[in-house]
């Protein structure tokens, strides 16, 4: 399934732009930084729930990458 929306006069069509899992102790975020990611924005709203959601406990370490820098 394709995700489609229009952002910053830009259309775009993807399919997950952004993910995360564990490893070990550790959790993994990966996220485009093609993509808006300032407060507010779309994809800074799935970071903000996600990163919430992870269980500390099982997986105190968390990194987050992207594919350009930021």
């Amino acid at each position: 399934i394709l995700e489609v929306f229009w952002d910053q006069g830009c259309l775009f069509i993807l399919n997950n732009p952004q993910d995360g899992y564990d490893y070990g102790s550790v959790h993994f975020v990966v996220m485009s930084t093609e993509y808006d990611w300032t407060q507010g924005s779309r994809q800074y709203l799935w970071l903000e729930a996600h990163l919430a959601a992870v269980n500390r406990s099982k997986t105190p370490w968390l990194i987050l990458g992207g594919h350009r820098p930021m």
